[in-house]
């Protein structure tokens, strides 16, 4: 990946190494972290680095920032891992041009792994286990009830089942439940998050390393057990997200068809090395419902560098693992981009390009660079299919894992032009709607007792103002 005859370099006054951009504080690291000058124009070393990448590594981003006065192209690629405890691989590359034969090359390649958790590290059996299932105000705040017998018994074998993971630092920002031990000998404390099922444990006041809890297993067992109103949903939105959101649709038909908008991808402002993130998405369901259907715009700072793509997700299915996918051509998206997005819940049969019922129309067009892209997913129908009873338009503080840190300072985004359709067979002929005509509202992000961005009432019935307040 360094071009021959390349020499090591300082990034102003100190060598980059001086100050590693992330610290995952976990048992394990391998960190190759350095910046080269080279005697090449800024596009023959851009093209050496694409023919010169690791087997398997796959564009998952990239963007353009200036630090220290000097612009710089960047590229994040995830880099295949093998063995049965490494966790995740990033690589990211930054080039910038010193002149018309000379190149900064900044290469950042980090794999994070976590070893076997000891026996002393699991839960231990108690008498009586509290849960907290951590919900919104407009759901009547959190609710605490006490687990015992073969209840807890259940809660606990299946806690002390789950595999290990690597820690996922943004995902403190929408927890689920938290289950603690009564026990004066255990000390055991667990939180569950949003964030692909992440299980963050706590041993006597002291962080071990997390679990990972992929198809929301615990949450469906503790789900069991409680009452109606009391249930964990599988993602606490208002934990990590700031936006508008429509709830209730009327009867008939009792569902919502789609979600529309427009946008412009907002510019982020990164400090130097720093790992902070933000999406800017319409979706149906999310809010108190385990399941979203969404897709968006991503706004990154990546070792200090803006980077962007635009993707879409399923979150809580099984396609893709509920993770969100790139969009081919996400190259493509720059700030300052014109955007819309839609996504369409499908009826009946389908076919002939439109979504059937468990179904799923993703669509986005850029006005700007003059490209639009659009997929129905999954290949076959959800089962049981998402219920299709919430719309949102949201700038969210992605659940990235220990790459994205904070919240990116994006400024503003303005959701404009956004409708509302009803399940009624008609798509795409039938009515569009301000969401105004149905019942909504927004919702602020709170980390803690921290506000970090703030929704807004709707301008004219159909634009949603996002701020950006603190990372």
């Amino acid at each position: 990946m360094i071009p021959p005859h390349s020499a090591h370099t300082t990034i102003a006054s100190s060598s980059i190494l001086a100050k590693p951009a992330a610290s995952p504080g976990i048992k394990g690291l391998t960190d190759i972290d350095g910046a080269y000058k080279v005697a090449e124009p800024e596009s023959v070393v851009q093209a050496y680095e694409k023919t010169h990448l690791p087997r398997g590594a796959r564009l998952e981003g990239t963007g353009s920032n200036c630090v220290h006065g000097t612009h710089s192209v960047v590229e994040l690629l995830s880099v295949p891992v093998a063995g049965s405890h490494e966790y995740s691989a990033a690589l990211t590359i930054g080039i910038a041009s010193l002149g018309k034969n000379s190149t900064l090359l900044r290469v950042d390649a980090q794999v994070s792994w976590v070893a076997n958790r000891a026996a002393a590290e699991k839960a231990q059996s108690s008498s009586t286990l509290r849960l907290t299932v951590f919900r919104s105000d407009q759901f009547g705040g959190n609710v605490t009830v006490t687990l015992s017998g073969a209840h807890e018994r259940q809660v606990t074998g299946l806690l002390n089942s789950l595999p290990l993971a690597a820690p996922a630092q943004c995902a403190e920002t929408d927890p689920l439940y938290q289950l603690q031990y009564g026990s004066a000998t255990s000390g055991f404390q667990a939180t569950g998050y949003g964030c692909a099922g992440t299980v963050l444990v706590d041993m006597k006041g002291k962080t071990a390393a997390p679990l990972r809890d992929t198809d929301r297993g615990v949450v469906r067992l503790l789900n069991t057990f409680l009452s109606t109103n009391q249930r964990i949903s599988g993602n606490n939105s208002t934990g990590g997200w700031a936006g508008w959101v429509n709830v209730n649709p009327p009867k008939p038909p009792g569902s919502y068809q789609s979600a529309f908008a427009m946008w412009t991808v907002p510019k982020v402002s990164c400090d130097f090395g720093e790992m902070a993130a933000a999406s800017e998405w319409v979706g149906i369901d999310g809010f108190n419902e385990s399941t979203v259907e969404q897709t968006g715009t991503e706004t990154d700072c990546v070792l200090g560098q803006g980077t962007y793509g635009a993707w879409f997700e399923l979150f809580g299915t099984n396609v893709d693992d509920g993770f969100a996918v790139d969009l081919p051509g996400n190259d493509h998206i720059h700030p300052g981009d014109r955007v819309s997005a839609q996504v369409v819940a499908g009826q009946g049969s389908g076919g002939s390009g439109f979504p059937g019922a468990g179904e799923y129309l993703f669509y986005m067009f850029n006005f700007t660079e003059g490209w639009s892209w659009q997929i129905i997913e999954p290949s076959s129908a959800l089962s049981p299919a998402p219920p299709n009873q919430t719309l949102e338009w949201i700038v969210e503080q992605p659940s990235c894992f220990w790459v994205c840190q904070a919240l990116a300072q994006y400024g503003r985004v303005s959701f404009t032009a956004m409708d509302v359709s009803l399940n009624t067979f008609a798509y795409p002929f039938g009515s569009a709607f301000p969401p105004m005509k149905f019942q909504g509202f927004f919702v602020d992000l709170m980390t803690g007792s921290t506000l970090k961005e703030t929704g807004s009432n709707l301008v004219s019935g159909n634009t949603e103002n996002v701020t950006f307040v603190h990372k």
